[in-house]
């Protein structure tokens, strides 16, 4: 029936019903009643009949949010596909880094308005700036919000606006949940200057909180600064509603961060995404080899 709806002739849907099933990978529940399935079920099944219905232009909103990473790949492998046929993909996400690798133009829209439109490199460079260039505090001036305020706290407070390589810097978030504990999650996400999505982190992989709906409170979340190179980034503190398992962003505010090469021991130029000071450890095992044979492991001196 959904095949048909997007356009599918029956011959059509019962010669691709296979290939449907296999994408999806729902093969073991193909005589399960649909209403039994999992919302990740259902969005990886819709997925695959749209795929499979080659249009002329194939909307996919956040469906790579789901399934396990076997899965996102075969997605973004269709993508590709589809777009190699001349055909139109449009790609709507908040994943910077798959946005780079699948689109070569972009939107940037907000609240409803078409804010940009151009070649995917400039449009996320404005996406990033937009709302955090040259701020590191973030207020949203209204009450109307759930997410109050954000801004990077320099714990280290040995110096003014500046932010050295190891200073301890926390991000400060003020919230007025609109939920219960059990409805919500809190997380920060760190983004460096190009959109790639460094790494993310929620509230709830440390402390149990107990907070009370409709009454402000403060998170705060340290940033492990020794790992990163010096530069920009981006600080995001994300309001997440939970539904079903599964979060669905709701709120968002971002703050520009800015790492300088202050008792930055780490040369420029060194590969990767980080620069984490690792502890190294190098110490003499036995006397200095007399000939290459005494360097081969469990060989003995002639004597």
């Amino acid at each position: 029936m959904n095949g048909i709806i997007l356009g599918m002739r029956r011959e059509e849907i019962h010669r691709k019903l296979d290939d449907i099933v296999q994408f999806a990978e729902i093969e073991k529940f193909l005589d399960t009643p649909v209403k039994r399935y999992s919302s990740g079920m259902y969005v990886r099944l819709a997925f695959s009949v749209a795929a499979h219905v080659d249009p002329d232009v194939l909307l996919v909103d956040e469906v790579l949010a789901v399934g396990d990473a076997k899965f996102q790949q075969r997605c973004i492998g269709k993508l590709n596909e589809v777009g190699e046929q001349g055909r139109t993909v449009m790609f709507v996400s908040h994943n910077m880094s798959l946005i780079k690798q699948l689109c070569s133009h972009t939107l940037y829209m907000k609240a409803g308005r078409l804010i940009m439109h151009d070649r995917t490199a400039g449009v996320l460079d404005r996406y990033l700036h937009d709302g955090a260039e040259g701020s590191s505090i973030w207020s949203a001036g209204s009450e109307d919000r759930q997410l109050r305020c954000l801004h990077v706290v320099n714990r280290s407070a040995e110096r003014e606006h500046t932010n050295g390589f190891n200073d301890a810097l926390s991000a400060v978030i003020e919230f007025c949940p609109a939920a219960g504990d059990d409805h919500f999650a809190l997380a920060v996400r760190l983004t460096n200057e190009v959109g790639q999505d460094l790494f993310t982190s929620i509230d709830t992989d440390s402390v149990r909180r107990s907070t009370t709906k409709g009454s402000l409170h403060r998170a705060s979340c340290d940033l492990p600064v020794s790992l990163l190179r010096p530069g920009k980034y981006y600080v995001t503190a994300i309001l997440h509603r939970k539904e079903q398992q599964r979060l669905q962003m709701q709120e968002e505010a971002s703050v520009l961060l800015e790492i300088s090469d202050v008792d930055c021991p780490i040369q420029p130029g060194r590969i990767g995404l980080v620069s984490p000071l690792l502890k190294w450890k190098v110490e003499q095992i036995n006397e200095v080899a007399s000939d290459a044979q005494s360097m081969v492991p469990g060989s003995r001196p002639a004597g």
